[in-house]
């Protein structure tokens, strides 16, 4: 009878032990994965600082830097995708050659 009971009370401390350290480990796990995840939003946040990024964003909205043309093209396939190509300019000159070329072919 006395084994029994000693059998009885030594099983809760085995059994709390083997919960806690099934805890624990879960927890761990869920730290490894936590610290992966902040390891990559931080390479994504010095992404995002960086000036290539930048103007690749800027690029999307069709923005271009002082000096560059911003050229539309439409096709006549059902989708209506217009690209876009930029062209930076050589100098002013070139620019007011462009706009008198193009006022000369319209007045053709």
């Amino acid at each position: 009878m006395l084994f029994a009971l000693f059998v009885v009370l030594s099983i809760s401390p085995v059994t709390r032990n083997l919960e806690a350290t099934g805890r624990l480990r879960r927890v761990q796990e869920e730290l490894k994965e936590q610290k992966a995840t902040t390891e990559s939003l931080q390479g994504d946040v010095a992404e995002a600082k960086s000036l290539d990024y930048i103007e690749i964003e800027a690029r999307k909205q069709r923005l271009v830097a002082p000096g560059e043309i911003l050229y539309l093209m439409t096709t006549d396939n059902d989708e209506n995708e217009v690209r876009y190509r930029v062209r930076a300019l050589q100098s002013l000159d070139e620019a007011w050659e462009r706009v008198e070329r193009m006022l000369h072919s319209t007045q053709d």
